[in-house]
């Protein structure tokens, strides 16, 4: 989240920072928060979990709010 270096993931990381900065000039007194959480490592279900973000990572975001 800190860095702009290429990685894994990091258009993810580009795009929460952009609305964290939306965030924070609607808000001055937000406080924002970002912790990190390991990956499902240990956790049962964990292939199924890791199959299903891969299968939603390549589907087109018909979500996005902008």
């Amino acid at each position: 989240m800190t860095s702009d270096d290429p990685g894994p993931g990091q258009k993810y990381a580009l795009e929460a920072r952009r609305h964290i900065t939306t965030l924070e000039a609607k808000d001055l007194n937000i406080q924002i928060e970002i912790r990190w959480c390991p990956s499902h490592q240990g956790i049962e279900g964990n292939e199924i979990a890791d199959e299903w973000a891969k299968l939603a990572a390549d589907e087109p975001d018909t979500h996005r709010v902008e």
